[in-house]
């Protein structure tokens, strides 16, 4: 008993590590035409992409880009300094100025309550006061062979395989750009830096019109997550259409099917969907009130969700117009058009296809 005793006492105590703080402070502005679209865009990120709103910030950006939880769908948000009232990032604490880019997560449900009952005459005046905590630890992190495509050099982590047609040791592989092989996963040991948000962190949000309100969002408190890789694709098609117009034929296919083929070509696009019963094909001629632009380097088919392309279509008066591009059995690229910012915002899509695995 006294030398089990003693063999408890020689263990070695495990080092508290060594915690450096560094901090930021960013603040923007939002009022009328811009704030609207800024609420449009984060209704369409909750309800279509995630509930976690993930963000990056840049000195002269803020990028807000996720996948959903079946990675299907992605947003892509660029918002530059022109789009805002007052857009400053700068560092009122006593710790150093953190490094750029920053990555936070909050609750997008309560920044969309904070400004939704905001007029045409509101302001939202947004302060995120952000202090970081990096230390390093050994943790067990995920490795994967390869860890990059062959062919295209993506990173492996988006199969486009559905889990059971993955193998019984889940290693098959199917890449965006048609590569086939073998990713095998497994987990290790090593020493790591971690950055996470510290308890001081916060963001208040003031909306301003007849009343001042003020609202303070948590900002989750995590390891920086990653912002997950855009897709590198050179398109074939390249379409412009009036939004309302080709939402209202996606929504007259749904109700037979739940997807459709969509193949470009010089004369314009063909929607195309199979019911139980039916067979449906729609015709969009190039230069009539709905395609409005059809550029062509080859024919393109391919398959989609309708339930997925729906819902992240804009409502007309944040962009009457979309752009759309894709090529032959890869994501689709859906832009919206906000012609009222300019080029002050950035808002893309990406919808991963249907693919047939024999």
């Amino acid at each position: 008993m006294n030398e089990q005793i003693a063999q408890v006492k020689e263990q070695p105590k495990e080092r508290k590590p060594r915690i450096t703080r560094t901090a930021m402070n960013v603040t923007f502005e939002l009022a009328r035409e811009s704030l609207m679209v800024f609420r449009e865009l984060l209704r369409t990120y909750k309800e279509a992409i995630n509930d976690e709103l993930l963000m990056e910030i840049h000195n002269d950006k803020l990028i807000i880009r996720d996948m959903d939880s079946g990675r299907i769908k992605m947003a892509n948000y660029v918002l530059y300094p022109n789009m805002f009232e007052e857009w400053r990032v700068d560092n009122k604490t006593k710790y150093k100025h953190a490094p750029l880019p920053i990555r936070i997560k909050m609750p997008v449900e309560d920044v969309i309550y904070a400004i939704e009952d905001a007029g045409k005459e509101a302001k939202a005046r947004f302060d995120i006061s952000l202090v970081l905590k990096t230390y390093s630890t050994k943790q067990r992190v995920a490795v994967r062979k390869p860890d990059t495509c062959p062919k295209c050099g993506r990173p492996t982590t988006w199969n486009q395989l559905p889990e059971n047609k993955r193998g019984k040791k889940g290693n098959r592989y199917l890449c965006e750009c048609g590569w086939r092989g073998k990713v095998r996963r497994w987990k290790r040991n090593e020493r790591v830096v971690v950055t996470e948000v510290d308890e001081e962190s916060k963001t208040t949000i003031e909306v301003e019109e007849q009343t001042k309100e003020t609202y303070k969002v948590t900002i989750f408190k995590e390891e920086s997550p990653e912002l997950p890789p855009l897709p590198t694709i050179y398109y074939d098609g390249n379409f412009k259409l009036v939004a309302k117009d080709f939402k209202a034929k996606l929504e007259r296919l749904r109700k037979r099917t739940d997807g459709f083929k969509m193949i470009g070509s010089e004369k314009g696009l063909e929607l195309t969907g199979k019911g139980d019963l039916i067979d449906i094909s729609i015709k969009i001629d190039k230069n009539t009130g709905i395609l409005l632009v059809a550029d062509m380097l080859a024919e393109c088919v391919a398959t989609y969700s309708l339930d997925e392309v729906l819902s992240i279509l804009p409502k007309p008066n944040v962009a009457q117009i979309i752009g759309i591009e894709y090529k032959t059995d890869t994501p689709l690229k859906l832009t919206w058009i906000i012609n009222s910012l300019g080029t002050s915002c950035t808002a893309e899509f990406y919808v991963a296809p249907r693919i047939s695995v024999e």
